[in-house]
């Protein structure tokens, strides 16, 4: 399974499984992958798994 893993300084280590066809991201809430950073949006964007590909 694909992960999404932080490497920022901030948030060292932080992983996501990747276990959808479409995953949020954002700071809120309801988004698959929820990173709580002020430079973050509420709805910053999408992930789109789709065969071996991964689309921002």
């Amino acid at each position: 399974m694909p992960k999404l893993i932080s490497e920022s300084k901030e948030f060292p280590g932080l992983v996501f499984d990747l276990n959808g066809p479409r995953l949020g991201i954002g700071r809120v809430d309801g988004n698959e992958v929820q990173v709580v950073h002020g430079s973050i949006s509420s709805r910053h964007g999408e992930l789109v798994l789709e065969l071996s590909l991964i689309h921002i």
